[in-house]
């Protein structure tokens, strides 16, 4: 990991106070008396304070230059990007320090790749071509997929080709860090260099800032490859930059096959014919690479592994042959298989924690057993440490459940736990660190734990006291605000509502309410308040001016329409006060000169008024129906870059979708969309005739081609169940019959 500019500040500013201050001194009081250089002469009786005054200039002057030339090291050091030869430790593995070898936690080395114990897989050349038509790639995978080594396999290659290929790792490197090798690598646009970032999911808002920027300064030329985990639902709204770019997707079994023949030739010396025997025993890994290495490692092939318990075994045995590993690793375990850190404080506390020595973990750090990292937690910055990979993490764990793995450790964890399971460790971990702030909230993880605790503890008033202190540190932190939206839109959901109402009673939101309406980007704030609409906005709207907030969004139809809504679900009135001030006349003029980009867009927007108001509803369905040819003409412009014949059935499947959710809180939603489809009906009639394809389903599985609209019956349950089985029945085929397409639920 490099060092942090912070850090690196202070070390060069107590280096250069010390030089200083000794060169400073010693000329400053052997040669001068500095009261009588300005020709003042010391009374005899203050002479003593004179030695004072010039310690307290010294330390003032050196200060002062110490931070100078601090500041301009920083500016030249302490943001360097870190090239790909580095990060393979190239120089060290040209002077032989490293021999060649399959399988590294740390990952290959540059001796590696160039001896062939690196297994190239097909996707290292197409990445390469793509990056030629286009610069910006992503490379997508789940866990232990082979992203990292793809990503550094791209990186040798074209450093031997010349170019200049830098390495950025957002699961390693802090964010602080992260954010300077960003700010140096868009200072660079230049065909020959290449920016890898791999695990775009650990900063998704530093790598989305990233993104943007790169667009928006209008850098054609520097290539940029990213790997990131499958995108989820919960990071939606945070990740527009990268689901624009080109993605190639990889998949651990792909190459399990190549793998292990590489493994039998370099390592075992085997030939192909000796291989077919063994090749059996590893089904079970096929599907996780750091499983497969590992059990390629602990593979004898005069024993062969009979039981699954022999492959735990020889990783227990291996584990216990690394130093201080054993007590270290499984701790670590826990919470590494969901990507979480622990915290050092916590690993040496001999009162709450683990009571493991300083010396032990330093000693694993500087044989790279296990990795360091810095989190940002509720009032400093936290030193943590994880082990290479949530794969691994889940190994060592599963080893530890299976065997006598950190028997001393596990007595410990029970004695400071009262439990040794999973659940009751972590819990007391959070109650002792700092974890509720730095945990990832959409992870599935921070879900579980939150309601295991409402279920067994919350009751208790130290638990909610540190609860609350977290709620209140995360809103009162520095986070992007995406950062704090997530987290309150998961906490929001996940608590009861009487504890949401105790919280928010006492919570103070002056700092966060400032950031929203300093803001200028006004889809933020939507999105923002579209998270925390209940009891939470409804104290965030009492500090609020919304004059402020119309202001921003009186000339967008679009945002308008949305913070509308988003004000009539948690207040009506206000609401309709809200859009009653900006003018009923001046909201239909936006709608009707507003150029829709897709028919979903233009519903949203009506539907989205018409649950606040129904009278701004009139107005506009009046200019739905006045407007056909307009209207057609956004229609036809929202699906031709969809290369699909059905792409205008899909578009109005999801504008049914879209306007009864929108309208599902409001108890006239029947009306409202029937009214809506009413304007509509003459241009989606003629539209929908003209479809050949049709089909409900945009869950990316296949598509029926089929000869009239008619025929939608086929495989038609399954997919109206998928996608649409939340609404009332004969709800879509009464709405779908109105423009001659009949659904038969089979």
């Amino acid at each position: 990991m490099q060092i942090g500019t912070s850090r690196l500040r202070t070390i060069v500013m107590l280096g250069g106070i010390i030089v200083l201050f000794k060169t400073i001194w010693d000329f400053y009081w052997g040669q001068l008396d500095p009261l009588a250089y300005f020709g003042i002469e010391v009374p005899q009786g203050l002479r003593g304070w004179r030695g004072y005054f010039v310690l307290i200039t010294v330390v003032i002057i050196t200060t002062a230059i110490a931070y100078y030339i601090g500041k301009k090291i920083i500016d030249k050091i302490g943001t360097q990007l870190l090239g790909i030869d580095k990060e393979l430790h190239k120089l060290d593995c040209e002077k032989g320090k490293y021999e060649p070898k399959f399988f590294r936690e740390a990952g290959p080395h540059w001796i590696d790749f160039e001896e062939g114990y690196v297994h190239k897989r097909s996707e290292v050349d197409e990445v390469i071509k793509k990056l030629q038509k286009e610069p910006r790639q992503v490379i997508e995978g789940g866990p232990a997929s082979g992203k990292s080594v793809l990503l550094k396999y791209v990186g040798y290659k074209l450093f031997k080709a010349k170019y200049h290929v830098y390495y950025i790792d957002c699961r390693r490197d802090e964010e602080e860090v992260v954010k300077n090798y960003f700010k140096e690598a868009l200072a660079i646009d230049n065909a020959k260099t290449l920016i890898i970032i791999d695990n775009y999911q650990g900063q998704i808002d530093n790598c989305e800032f990233f993104l943007k920027q790169y667009r928006n300064q209008s850098i054609r030329k520097t290539k940029v490859l990213i790997a990131t985990r499958p995108l989820t639902s919960q990071t939606e709204r945070r990740t527009e930059e990268i689901k624009k770019l080109s993605t190639t997707k990889v998949i651990a079994h792909q190459i399990t096959n190549e793998l292990m023949n590489l493994y039998w030739l370099k390592q075992l010396q085997l030939s192909e014919e000796q291989t077919k025997s063994h090749f059996g025993v590893f089904n079970d890994y096929k599907e996780d690479l750091w499983y497969l290495s590992y059990a390629l490692l602990t593979y004898k092939l005069d024993k062969g592994v009979s039981r699954q318990n022999d492959f735990y075994e020889r990783i227990r045995e291996r584990i216990q042959e690394i130093e201080f590993a054993e007590d270290v690793f499984f701790p670590l375990s826990i919470l590494n298989r969901f990507e979480i850190p622990m915290e050092r404080s916590f690993l040496v506390d001999t009162e709450h924690g683990l009571g493991i020595e300083k010396s032990n973990i330093d000693n694993l750090l500087e044989k790279h057993e296990i990795l360091k990292t810095e989190l940002i937690g509720s009032k400093r910055k936290i030193t943590a440490y994880t082990l290479h990979h949530s794969s691994l993490a889940s190994l060592i764990y599963e080893t530890g459940r299976e065997t006598r793995l950190g028997e001393d450790i596990k007595n410990r964890i029970e004695k400071v736990a009262g439990d040794c399971e999973e659940i009751s460790f972590v819990f007391h971990y959070l109650m002792n660190s700092d974890l509720l702030h730095y945990c990832d909230p959409s992870s599935l993880f921070f879900h579980e734990t939150l309601q295991w605790i409402i279920e067994h503890h919350i009751s208790k008033h130290s638990v909610k006291k540190k609860i609350q202190i977290s709620f209140q540190n995360r809103i009162d932190s520095d986070q992007p605000l995406e950062e704090i939206e997530v987290y309150l839109y998961v906490f929001l959901r996940i608590f009861p509502e009487d504890i949401i109402h105790e919280f928010i009673d006492e919570v103070n939101l002056d700092k966060l309410t400032r950031r929203i309406v300093e803001i200028s980007d006004i889809q933020r704030v939507t999105s923002f308040f579209g998270s925390t609409h209940g009891p939470f906005m409804k104290k965030m709207l009492e500090r609020i001016d919304l004059k402020i907030i119309r202001s921003k969004v009186a000339n967008d139809i679009r945002s308008l329409a949305s913070m509308s809504y988003l004000l009539a679900l948690t207040d009506k009135t206000v609401a309709q006060d809200f859009v009653y001030q900006i003018g009923i006349s001046h909201i239909r003029n936006l709608f009707k000169n507003r150029k829709f980009s897709s028919i979903n867009e233009m519903g949203g927007c009506y539907a989205a008024f018409a649950f606040t108001d129904e009278n701004i509803a009139t107005e506009l369905l009046a200019v739905i129906t006045n407007e056909p040819e307009k209207l057609s003409e956004s229609m036809n412009e929202s699906v031709d870059y969809i290369e699909s014949p059905n792409a205008f059935f899909n578009e109005i499947m999801s504008l049914i979708d879209g306007v009864y959710m929108t309208m599902l809180p409001h108890e006239l939603h029947h009306e409202i969309s029937d009214n809506l489809f009413d304007g509509l009906d003459k241009l989606i009639t003629e539209r929908l005739a003209g479809c050949k394809w049709s089909s409900v389903g945009t869950n990316g599985g296949n598509m029926h081609q089929l000869e009239t609209l008619d025929e939608t019956t086929k495989n038609i349950k399954e997919e109206h169940a998928l996608r649409f089985g939340y609404l009332p029945e004969g709800y879509l085929e009464r709405i779908l019959a109105r423009f001659g397409v009949t659904l038969t639920i089979l």
